[in-house]
Formats: structure tokens, sequence, C-alpha cells
């Protein structure tokens, strides 16, 4: 709200309003992790009463990330196209698994308090940063998060509800990325 009643021009309000909008996907991100498992298990019980269409729904909702990261690991730097390529997976999941955190931020940055900022340090070249993630009640709901959405990967597999697993299998992935990552980075 800062930015919208600011004395800046309206370009500059239209600018800053369009660059931190983007960030309202992470907590959609969150809410659709939390629905996606609880979804897939009513389609399950009651195969024709949704029409089917949940399957084309989280396709065509993931096409422009695919799209989006596929072209720059296509047109990146290095000649290791096809490494760039098998990487893409690699960055949605630590996307979506960074998701609490952004959340986190996005709903700090509508208070009229301004958060704390803190840069992530550069590893200059280095193989390892001794940057550490925050932990206590965001790490417990990160690592919450990945438990939930491993055995939601577990049901799915039971179930044989294909369709919604590759989407599973990403969230749990990045969840627990990012709550090890923590928990690594504060033992160190």
């Amino acid at each position: 709200w800062q930015v919208l009643s600011s004395g800046a021009s309206f370009d500059v309000k239209r600018e800053a309003t369009t660059h931190l909008a983007g960030h309202l996907f992470h907590p959609l991100s969150v809410i659709l992790a939390l629905c996606l498992p609880l979804a897939m298990r009513a389609r399950h019980a009651h195969p024709t009463s949704l029409g089917g269409w949940e399957p084309w729904v989280l396709a065509f909702a993931w096409l422009p990330f695919l799209f989006f990261y596929g072209l720059a690991g296509w047109h990146g730097v290095s000649e290791k196209r096809w490494e760039r390529l098998a990487a893409v997976p690699l960055a949605l999941a630590l996307g979506l698994g960074l998701g609490l955190s952004q959340s986190r931020a996005v709903w700090e940055g509508f208070s009229r308090e301004v958060g704390t900022f803190e840069r992530t340090p550069k590893t200059g070249g280095r193989s390892a940063s001794s940057y550490g993630l925050t932990g206590g009640r965001l790490g417990i709901m990160e690592y919450g998060m990945s438990l939930y959405l491993s055995g939601a990967c577990g049901v799915a597999v039971a179930l044989k509800l294909w369709w919604g697993l590759p989407f599973l299998i990403l969230y749990a992935w990045g969840y627990a990325w990012v709550s090890l990552s923590g928990r690594i980075g504060r033992d160190k």
C-alpha cells in the first residue's frame, strides 16, 4: 500500500505494483500444495463428479513456467544446453519449496511495518556459502510440508493417481530441499 499511496508518478507506481504482484504466486502456490492431495483424493472417491478437467488445468497452469525456465535453459551462456534443461525441474522444485518463506514476505509487505532485508551472500566462485537459512517455526512448517507432500506422493501411487504425481513430487522435493538446507546451514 505504501507504493500506491506514495508521491511517486503513476508510471513508477504501475511498474512497482506489476513487479510486486508477481510475488502473489507464492501464497497461491502454498494453497495449491495444501489442496492438491485433497483434490486428488476427492477425484479418486468420485471419479466422474469433477468432469476430468483437473489434469488439464494443472498441465496448462505449469506450461508458462516450463516454457520460461526451458527457454532460459536453452539459451543459457554455457554450451551444456541439455544439462541446463535437465536442471529445469530443480529450479521449479526450489521455487516451490521457497513458497512458505516467500508467502511470509508477501504478507509482511502488506503490513505498514517495513521488514528486515537481508542480502544473500554470494559465494564468489566458492562451492558453498556460510549463509544459513532461518529456522524456527518457518523451518518446522517447511519440514512439515515436505512430510505431508511426500505422504501424498505415496497415497497417489497407491491409488494410481498418476496425473497429479509429478506436481506432488516437485512440491515434496522442493520443501524437503529448502527445509533440509536450512537444517544443514544451522548445524555448521
